[in-house]
């Protein structure tokens, strides 16, 4: 099992690029778009009109563009049913796009712990599934792609030849409750002062959704992690500001007082 990360090189039109996937369906069309396709190795597609608008944007470059389609793994937000892959990808090589393989994404997993060996088999179906179909339109894939932190480890198996977790890079509160990482493995938190101790059993910081989240699975109590204060619950947040509810009869922190708070989703 690998993580892409080949070092970058300079094409014979100049462009440099750098071998990383963009693993969501682009588009291009307009000039922006056209720099924002050059200078990575390969995007991902999950339409035929979305193809159209690459081709597009990459027309005239003496290198075709690389190309990852993206399948729905019963996740149903992006991506294509993988039974109709082959089609799709004969139809995108038409327009002057090398196909390189598909990707896939199990969002779904993030229902619970009970949700990862599920999720993880849907994704590893829906390769399965669209590698076949490639193979019976003549196009053998290189990439087979399965990616999210809590499937990372149960989805790294054939056909899969690709993992792409991507919050484990610094992984949040979400992470340790589905098993990925211990509490010490989040590497990032949030700092924030007390600004308010105005309400009895509560104390108000100065982080609120803008540098934390409005995000709250129902198996997180509250919105981050206190340090100093696990008892306390960051149970409402507003633009700016973190509400903290202690149990009856603690002290609450002097105003001032600064900490790192942990985040429920993303960081820490």
């Amino acid at each position: 099992m690998r993580l892409r990360l080949p070092p970058r090189r300079r094409e014979r039109d100049g462009q440099v690029r750098s071998n990383v996937g963009v693993c969501q369906a682009a588009v291009g069309g307009d000039p922006q778009n056209r720099v924002w396709v050059l200078i990575r190795e390969a995007v991902g597609v999950d339409s035929i009109a979305g193809g159209e608008r690459l081709a597009q944007s990459v027309a005239g470059s003496s290198k075709p563009l690389r190309v990852l389609i993206e399948l729905d793994p019963q996740y149903h937000r992006t991506g294509v049913d993988p039974t109709e892959t082959g089609g799709m990808a004969t139809k995108l090589r038409e327009l002057g796009l090398e196909v390189i393989g598909v990707f896939t994404h199990g969002g779904h997993v993030y229902r619970g712990r009970d949700a990862i060996l599920g999720a993880s088999a849907d994704e590893i179906g829906a390769i399965a599934a669209a590698a076949e179909s490639m193979r019976a339109a003549g196009i053998v894939p290189q990439i087979l792609s399965a990616g999210s932190t809590p499937t990372a480890l149960s989805s790294a198996t054939e056909p899969v030849n690709e993992v792409r977790p991507g919050t484990y890079l610094i992984n949040d509160r979400i992470q340790v409750h589905m098993g990925s990482c211990p509490v010490d493995g989040v590497a990032i938190a949030v700092a924030a002062t007390v600004v308010s101790d105005a309400v009895p059993d509560k104390f108000v910081i100065n982080a609120g959704a803008k540098s934390l989240t409005k995000d709250l699975p129902p198996y997180l109590n509250g919105y981050g992690f206190v340090p100093g204060y696990p008892d306390g619950v960051l149970e409402r947040v507003s633009d700016y500001h973190g509400e903290v509810r202690l149990p009856v009869g603690a002290v609450a922190p002097r105003i001032g007082t600064s900490w790192q708070s942990s985040r429920t989703t993303s960081v820490r």
